[in-house]
């Protein structure tokens, strides 16, 4: 897709998809330093809030080696990261706020989507904020050194969507958005 058919695309998405969805779905932005190096990085990634608290889900590759980091809301809302965990191996990581009434998606990792079943997707691709796409589960993957149920999907995925929500058609989140092997 091109930059317009995205953006095009995301916003007639949006006419059909619960608002709360895509509040939940947030920018984080990382100030990280590799061991070693001598200056500091800044990255960008997508991550999605599941409490009203402040519990970000995203992927370990988008907060490695981070020094600190701020997470900014679809409204605007900036909050700072007090605490950070991660699973390497899952390429998973969970990032705690201290805020309060924060947009939250619903989560269910216990019912897995089959084959063919239709997903939607937000997230924070090529530095644009909070777009949709839609798709469908394609298979399940064993992939080397990852744990846990990997499936593909043939939505369109850009830099930015690692950390992104994959929710099923009833609006729970079923997945996280990964593209390192």
């Amino acid at each position: 897709l091109s930059l317009i058919e995205l953006i095009q695309n995301s916003f007639q998405l949006k006419k059909n998809i619960d608002s709360k969805l895509t509040a939940a779905v947030v920018l984080i932005d990382v100030v990280t330093r590799r061991p070693g190096a001598i200056a500091a990085e800044r990255k960008l990634g997508t991550g999605f809030n599941v409490d009203p608290g402040g519990l970000i889900i995203t992927n370990y590759h988008v907060i490695e080696d981070a020094l600190n980091m701020s997470i900014t809301f679809p409204d605007g809302k900036v909050c700072r990261a007090v605490y950070w965990s991660s699973r390497p191996e899952a390429d998973l990581a969970v990032i705690a706020l201290q805020a309060e009434d924060l947009p939250a998606a619903p989560v269910d990792f216990s019912i897995l989507p089959a084959p063919g079943d239709k997903i939607r997707v937000v997230g924070n691709p090529l530095e644009l904020n909070n777009i949709l796409v839609s798709g469908r589960v394609e298979q399940y993957l064993k992939i080397r050194d990852k744990q846990g149920r990997i499936f593909s999907i043939d939505a369109p995925i850009y830099p930015g969507n690692s950390g992104s929500p994959v929710y099923n058609m009833s609006g729970q989140a079923v997945g996280v958005i990964f593209g390192v092997l």
